[in-house]
């Protein structure tokens, strides 16, 4: 019965999204209302969570990008009271640096071989941390784009020796981390940013893995909604928001750079690291971080950011998933939250009772 519901749902959903584009994603499926209607409110309450693959310690929100209204949300203690490794996560803010400085030429190609280069030395110390990419293959020929799309530390290694570390510590300010969103979710703590960065240290912390950052799940959803909507930084609230009363807290103002971010964004779903999870046919574009645990190197929680539609934005998501096996199980739960929610939307507007709705 539930296999059953589920194929129904998931080739009605299928059909619906694709009807204005043939085969393309859906990218054009955008409500134009500020809130949920209680329909939509009320299914995601009641049975959005039948059988959803998650643990208990896993985490999801759904968030407007206009407004900042936290749309759907699962263990918002994990995503506000608690700060982990920001992961692969933290390349968009390296990629916004690099392009913001105007040091960096997007098509310049660098062979990523996967194995780390020889130490070289910089006034009489070493330049380097080792930093090895996760693809042992390695990505080949990449550009900035495509360097984000895959997700490649080496290129992004290389990228924290042509832009300070300065200023990569402010894009990361820029964008709210390493402070609190001013939620309205009970016990959020702010995350952390190093004062100065070692360069011995530079490298990590261009992919996320460097000393002293720390970020919360608000924090990342925060900074992937500006990236999305093109550069404010919006205030995450529970409550009901009216257009008067949308509560912006900064703002990220290199339109060009964001715009590269999010084609490169879509091209992570589309062949990149997210293509495992099918998100490019779903109309959601996106970044996946891995989080090394401080203590136990080997084990690491999954991190998903991203928005949708990809043509014209209108949500965010972040997901979180404690102690797996990679990020491709955060991107997973991404997935499972953004097709319910738009399953449920679909099933309310056009009356159609998926199993969902009470009988």
């Amino acid at each position: 019965m539930i296999r059953a519901r589920s194929l129904k749902l998931s080739f009605f959903l299928f059909c619906v999204l694709s009807l204005s584009q043939g085969n393309s994603p859906a990218q054009e499926y955008s409500p134009s209302s500020l809130e949920m209607t209680p329909c939509v409110s009320r299914i995601l309450k009641d049975r959005g969570r039948d059988d959803f693959p998650m643990e208990k310690m896993d985490a999801f929100a759904l968030m407007d990008i206009r407004t900042g209204r936290i749309l759907w949300i699962e263990n918002p203690k994990f995503l506000s009271s608690f700060v982990f490794q920001a992961g692969s996560t933290f390349k968009l803010v390296t990629a916004y640096a690099a392009l913001d400085s105007g040091k960096v030429d997007i098509h310049d190609i660098f062979d990523c071989e996967g194995n780390p280069k020889p130490a070289k030395i910089l006034d009489g110390r070493k330049k380097g941390s080792g930093v090895k990419c996760w693809l042992e293959s390695g990505h080949g020929p990449v550009d900035l784009m495509r360097a984000l799309a895959y997700s490649c530390n080496l290129y992004f290694a290389r990228l924290a020796h042509a832009v300070p570390a300065r200023e990569l510590v402010k894009a990361a300010r820029l964008f709210g981390l390493g402070q609190s969103t001013c939620s309205d979710i009970p016990g959020e703590v702010s995350g952390s940013l190093p004062q100065h960065v070692d360069l011995d240290d530079v490298e990590r912390f261009a992919i996320g893995q460097g000393r002293g950052v720390a970020v919360t799940g608000l924090g990342l959803l925060s900074m992937v909604a500006a990236i999305a909507n093109d550069g404010v930084l919006l205030r995450p609230t529970v409550k009901p928001v009216s257009e008067n009363k949308i509560s912006e807290r900064g703002f990220v103002g290199n339109s060009q750079a964001l715009e590269f971010i999010r084609h490169a964004m879509v091209q992570a779903s589309q062949f990149g690291t997210g293509s495992q999870q099918s998100l490019y046919e779903l109309g959601l574009a996106g970044k996946t971080g891995t989080a090394q645990w401080k203590d136990v190197p080997w084990r690491t929680h999954g991190w998903y950011v991203g928005y949708w539609p990809m043509q014209r934005p209108a949500f965010a998501v972040v997901a979180f998933v404690f102690s797996g096996t990679g990020s491709h199980e955060a991107a997973g739960l991404a997935k499972e939250a953004v097709g319910r929610f738009m399953a449920a939307e679909i099933s309310c507007f056009f009356n159609v009772d998926f199993g969902w709705k009470d009988r």
